[in-house]
């Protein structure tokens, strides 16, 4: 066995630690100093770009990719381009490691799925499902422990995900309390977040879980298959637990929208003998589980009642969920609305952005116009499209855009060219990377920053299973064994 074979055996393992250890220990680090810190993430990931480049990826690249990387590539150097051109060395760095760390997990998920697809596949559905019952386990277990104002007796294991360590700003040389060690909203009102470092994060990470559930119960009710049934039920109903419990607003509109685009895009394009009941079982089940959750958690559903209707600020000392998500909306509204004024001062910002240390400075200026004083430790609008361009105008938003689109065309492609009848995971990846790829950019606008590298890195992932699924199995060159085991 020689050394290329030996390196793309270990990706596909070497993918899912990655995934793992960025998803819940993104914020342990193993060093960190004035000019440099690791967290085991990035370790785990410079440690398998080795394995990486042993594996020769450059030659599983097809045809169908070389555009997607080209915009990819154009992102890359115009973020750090125009970085450059306004001096601003922190932006840069910050930019930097976001787009190594990121391009480093979406080359080793890519070339790990590319060189074994049918293997992979497989591999991904477990991985997805046993990501799902852990998370779900560990979220169930912080509720049932932790009580609001009371000792925690989980303290110990809270921490190794989320570590109490101060943080240095060092734009303005400001020292920040560590994070909290678990999040709540108004007085009452806890908000899991499991392993994850913030509840967001695991209810925006449950998303692709959904979206695989989903279209598992659809494809069991097409072939009659009752563990494929069992599995997406399930994987269902964990990850609508898990977002429930976070009380995320983000998490629950994508939820929803998992659900209603799933049987849109059934409705649209399965051909089957039993499309009604196809169409139909997702939605029920999906409409099912998060009426039954939100109606047992009458708190969580008042907190998500604040950011539709405003309960009144200022009625009580100690606000309300309701009142919290209120404030919090509308702290948020203010962070969008700054940077969006940043970003259309002239047509100049417009292309190339006014940049991320302008929109610190700028809701940092006690005296300036734009002061918000509630952004005093967040280093971005918290959207993932306003923060792109921010930091390369819309010329980077259209070209991740772009870049997105592509791999989701790619995806679109490949299940016209599959089999209307008959199931593979493969074909069950094609079907939930198509409906949740668009759900997942519209969330983003209430949520994650492309260019934090906890966020970057589980993109990248994101991204590198789209686009090699975008390809035909079969065509790259250790796929024809994978085949012929099935």
């Amino acid at each position: 066995m020689n050394a290329t074979v030996a390196a793309r055996r270990m990706l596909l393992p070497a993918a899912g630690i990655c995934f793992v250890l960025a998803a819940w220990f993104s914020h342990t680090f193993v060093l960190e100093t004035a000019v440099l810190d690791l967290t085991i993430p990035k370790v785990a990931l410079l440690g398998t770009a080795v394995v990486l480049l042993l594996a020769r990826p450059w030659r599983l690249v097809q045809r169908v990719d070389i555009a997607t990387f080209a915009l990819l590539g154009l992102l890359a150097g115009w973020l750090l381009l125009v970085g450059l051109l306004r001096g601003d060395m922190l932006d840069v760095r910050r930019t930097a490691g976001a787009l190594l760390f990121g391009t480093l997990a979406l080359g080793v998920t890519w070339a790990a799925l590319r060189t074994r697809p049918i293997r992979g596949a497989r591999a991904l559905a477990w991985f997805i499902f046993g990501f799902t019952v852990v998370s779900f386990g560990a979220a169930a277990v912080e509720l049932a422990t932790y009580r609001i104002g009371q000792p925690d007796p989980l303290a110990w294991l809270w921490e190794i995900f989320r570590p109490q360590r101060v943080v240095f700003d060092e734009r303005f040389g400001v020292t920040y309390p560590p994070l909290q060690l678990h999040w709540y909203s108004g007085d009452m009102l806890l908000r899991v977040s499991g392993f994850s470092w913030h509840a967001n994060i695991l209810a925006l990470s449950m998303l692709a879980p959904a979206a695989f559930g989903s279209m598992c119960v659809a494809f069991s009710i097409r072939v009659g298959r009752r563990r494929l049934a069992i599995v997406g039920l399930l994987t269902l109903a964990l990850a609508t637990a898990a977002i429930i419990w976070t009380h995320s607003r983000a998490g629950l509109i994508g939820l929803a929208g998992v659900v209603v685009v799933t049987a849109i895009f059934l409705l649209v394009a399965d051909r089957s003998r039993r499309r009604a009941l196809v169409v139909a079982t997702p939605l029920i089940a999906g409409v099912l589980l998060i009426g039954t959750f939100v109606a047992l958690d009458r708190a969580g559903l008042e907190r998500l009642a604040g950011t539709i209707q405003d309960p009144g600020k200022g009625q009580q000392e100690v606000p309300t969920p309701a009142q919290d998500a209120s404030d919090l909306a509308d702290v948020r509204w203010r962070m969008v609305s700054a940077a969006a004024r940043l970003i259309s001062e002239s047509p100049t910002t417009l292309l190339i952005g006014p940049g991320l240390g302008a929109y610190t400075n700028a809701v940092n200026d006690v005296e300036g116009p734009l002061y918000i004083v509630e952004a005093y430790n967040v280093p971005d609008p918290s959207s993932f499209w306003v923060t792109m361009s921010l930091a390369g105008g819309l010329t980077a938003t259209a070209l991740i855009l772009g870049a997105i689109a592509l791999a989701w065309w790619r995806l679109v492609q490949r299940w016209r060219d599959g089999p209307n009848e008959g199931v593979s995971w493969y074909r069950i990846h094609l079907g939930w990377l198509i409906v949740g790829l668009p759900v997942w950019v519209a969330v983003q606008n209430a949520g994650g920053s492309p260019l934090e590298v906890p966020e970057a890195i589980p993109f990248g992932a994101l991204l590198g299973v789209a686009i090699a699924f975008g390809a035909k199995p079969g065509t790259a060159p250790d796929s024809a064994r994978d085949m012929a085991r099935g």
